[in-house]
């Protein structure tokens, strides 16, 4: 099946657990977090980024561009409280997760074959977040939740 009609089936409601993070899930949250926003990159330069914020767009090293990630997300991560999704007909093994500290949510990931399963919403309305510090394209959608709009398709 391919990812547009997969896009336009109606989302599934996966029952989850949702609890806080162990130590070693940490290493997880870590390391899919930092994945998780790779910039694209420039045509016909191999070792340039382009990065966008809103409209404003900038070639980087991507090198540099990556170092700086991790260092960010290595920084929120120190001070965040982190949540996993996990599925408890399977087993304890996180799902999904997702990060905040206060009202600012930082993250969320779900694993693929948990997508459109309403995982990262549940994970979401966890946080109680109202404000969101980044994110990514497939999570903008997400954000409406943020402002109490729980009206989910």
């Amino acid at each position: 099946m391919g990812s547009v009609t997969a896009l336009a089936e109606p989302a599934v409601d996966l029952p989850v657990a949702i609890r806080p993070a162990t130590t070693e899930e940490l290493r997880f949250v870590q390391a899919t977090w930092a994945r998780g926003m790779r910039p694209s990159r420039v045509p016909a330069h191999r070792d340039l980024a382009e990065v966008r914020i809103g409209d404003f767009r900038a070639s980087v090293d991507r090198d540099l561009w990556t170092r700086a990630h991790h260092l960010l997300v290595d920084s929120l991560l120190a001070d965040s409280r982190v949540a996993v999704a996990v599925d408890p007909e399977i087993d304890d093994s996180p799902i999904g997760w997702a990060a905040w500290s206060g009202d600012t949510l930082h993250f969320v990931h779900v694993v693929p074959a948990a997508r459109r399963c309403r995982v990262a919403t549940k994970l979401v309305l966890h946080t109680q977040a109202r404000h969101a510090s980044h994110w990514t394209r497939a999570g903008h959608g997400l954000v409406r939740l943020l402002h109490g709009d729980h009206q989910t398709g």
